[in-house]
């Protein structure tokens, strides 16, 4: 990181490196039990902890792996091993999770922030969620087994590829305010939603404050704890401008 520079380890490790720091200090504890194990088959002995991470993090910056083993000296399955260290290791630190907020006074921070960025001041907003594709390559017969749901289940029909369905909650800076992933690429967002924990808890008469919802697409319904837009049947002026600014608060 030193001859990197502060501007080429921002763009490396998406991150400054005080931010590196800080994260490795977080995950290490959680980390180093599994990292330890690997010391057994490690010629070379353990690998640092650190480098685990900083392989993780240009892993899911989109780098290859061939690319990464040569830049940390460790093996092209040893950048795997350190893929999946980091995320069970950030799987169990608590002051990493996060969920939708419960707190009325904290939920109501969140629809004041998209109230400021609203043109109409929609004052209701209190997270906007959508789904996702997100492309995986086909997942072999024992991943079928594992997850006990055959390969088409993993397949999108209308985007020809194989992948997950996360389903993700984000305020008004975009930072994510709750995550879910637990169904294939089959299932559409509105099955995703109504099964996913932050639905169970939406549905409850106290969880949500009086007034405010989250900012959905079409894909979900209308009701009291979600706003979608005007369906096209049901297009004017009014419901185009209302739309238009709905889509600006979830964007």
């Amino acid at each position: 990181m030193d001859e990197l520079g502060p501007c080429c380890v921002r763009r490396a490790c998406r991150m400054t490196e005080a931010s590196f720091r800080a994260l490795v200090s977080l995950l290490e504890p959680h980390g180093q039990a599994t990292n330890a194990r690997l010391k057994k088959t490690a010629k070379s002995g353990l690998i640092p902890f650190e480098i685990r991470v900083s392989a993780a993090l240009r892993h899911f910056a989109g780098v290859r792996p061939e690319d990464i083993c040569l830049a940390h000296g460790i093996s092209h399955t040893e950048v795997f091993n350190s893929v999946w260290i980091v995320v069970d290791a950030v799987n169990s630190c608590k002051e990493l999770a996060f969920s939708h907020p419960s707190s009325h006074e904290e939920q109501q921070q969140i629809a004041e922030g998209f109230k400021a960025k609203s043109d109409p001041k929609f004052s209701t907003c209190a997270g906007a969620i959508d789904c996702m594709l997100t492309w995986i390559e086909k997942p072999t017969d024992m991943n079928c087994a594992e997850a006990k749901m055959g390969a088409k289940k993993w397949f999108c029909g209308r985007k020809k590829k194989f992948g997950i369905c996360p389903q993700g909650t984000v305020g008004v800076n975009g930072k994510f305010l709750d995550v879910c992933v637990e169904h294939p690429a089959s299932t559409s967002d509105f099955p995703a939603f109504t099964a996913s924990p932050l639905c169970h808890q939406l549905v409850q008469r106290n969880f949500i404050n009086r007034g405010l919802a989250l900012f959905g697409d079409n894909a979900c319904v209308n009701c009291r704890h979600m706003a979608t837009p005007c369906r096209a049947s049901a297009s004017g002026a009014k419901e185009d401008d209302c739309n238009f600014f709905h889509s600006q608060a979830s964007k």
